[in-house]
């Protein structure tokens, strides 16, 4: 009888036993902790990005790190897990993919990644940290190693010591790309970039960013050129000596008006580029050098040369880094004169033509 009083007793002391490890076991699910989702979150990226108006496709408007945000409606998510069931995170979006591809950012692959906002020509490329892409087990963590929105993340490990309760919300990077041309003047951006749909709760998470960009160009005026045409003045025969010889410079300047940039710091030069028009054509483009028009001028054995204030020749038909953009008006200060080019000069009418095309870069 004793015996058997024992073993009655070993048992239910071992049935208590499994009863309290059952007692503290997770439960692998998510939850809002009082007050329902999704959790909103609401970020302005700040003062305008700067954009040079003529940067390649494909080139950064300007970019952010780590971003740390707070829901702004109250809810709070909770989830928890002994590792027994995977919770997922699907990351989506509303916006588009813009259209590639696109070069490396800031070393990142960003190609195929690029979300089209709403201002034309500029995409928008976005990094998840933690809790949606985090490195603690009690965050999920993305399948492609990145958290490039859109993405699938999981969570499949015990939470220990803790398990997940947030409102808060990490960016690790965002970049704004330049996806085409963009419309000139203060672009704005103010829109819904991103959901997240997670195991139990669904609809978990919303998220808007806000931003701007500018451009920064200047103007072109009708008076852009300083005189046009440029007078290089009369000449008598006896002034050219041989190829190679010269008369003396005549400056001229352009203008540019209304330039806008960074006020913080310029993120744009103006490049510059002459081509033969009307007739005159390129003689040594490392010179800067062209011919006369052919049907308004009757001289022959010479032609133009530009050259910057400091007299070293301005190269032709290629785009030549002038000057960094500053607000307000700027100049480009040039000569020009005529230059033999062949043994003997004949007298007459020596005129010349360029265009002048202005990137800013």
């Amino acid at each position: 009888m004793p015996s058997k009083l024992s073993l009655n007793l070993s048992i239910a002391a071992i049935l208590g036993m499994l009863s309290m490890a059952g007692a503290v076991q997770a439960a692998d699910e998510c939850k809002w902790e009082s007050t329902p989702g999704p959790m909103q979150f609401n970020h302005n990226l700040g003062a305008a990005a700067w954009v040079a108006r003529d940067a390649p496709i494909g080139s950064k408007i300007a970019s952010w790190g780590l971003q740390i945000m707070t829901g702004t409606d109250g809810a709070r998510l909770v989830c928890d897990s002994d590792g027994l069931r995977t919770l997922t995170a699907n990351v989506t979006t509303p916006l588009a993919l813009a259209r590639g591809p696109f070069p490396p950012v800031d070393g990142r692959n960003v190609d195929g990644k690029v979300l089209q906002t709403s201002i034309p020509g500029v995409g928008l490329y976005v990094e998840f940290s933690s809790f949606l892409n985090g490195t603690a087990n009690n965050h999920f963590k993305a399948l492609d190693g990145v958290g490039a929105l859109p993405f699938v993340a999981e969570q499949n490990e015990r939470m220990a010591p803790n398990n997940l309760t947030s409102n808060i919300q990490r960016l690790g990077y965002i970049a704004l790309i330049k996806t085409d041309k963009i419309p000139a003047g203060p672009q704005l951006f103010s829109q819904e970039v991103a959901r997240a749909n997670i195991s139990d709760v669904g609809d978990a998470l919303r998220l808007t960013l806000s931003g701007q960009v500018m451009q920064a160009q200047c103007t072109l005026k009708a008076d852009a050129v300083s005189a046009n045409p440029v007078q290089l003045g009369q000449h008598d025969i006896a002034e050219f000596t041989g190829q190679g010889s010269t008369t003396n410079p005549v400056d001229f300047f352009i203008t540019l008006s209304d330039c806008e940039d960074d006020p913080a710091g310029s993120v744009a030069r103006a490049f510059m580029r002459l081509d033969a028009a009307d007739g005159s054509a390129p003689i040594d483009r490392d010179l800067g050098l062209f011919s006369l028009t052919t049907t308004e001028s009757s001289a022959s054995g010479i032609g133009i040369q530009v050259l910057r204030s400091d007299n070293t020749p301005v190269k032709l038909e290629e785009f030549i880094d002038m000057a960094a953009v500053t607000p307000g008006t700027m100049r480009f200060d040039l000569r020009a004169r005529y230059y033999q080019t062949a043994p003997a000069v004949t007298p007459g009418e020596a005129k010349g033509a360029l265009n002048f095309t202005i990137e800013y870069r």
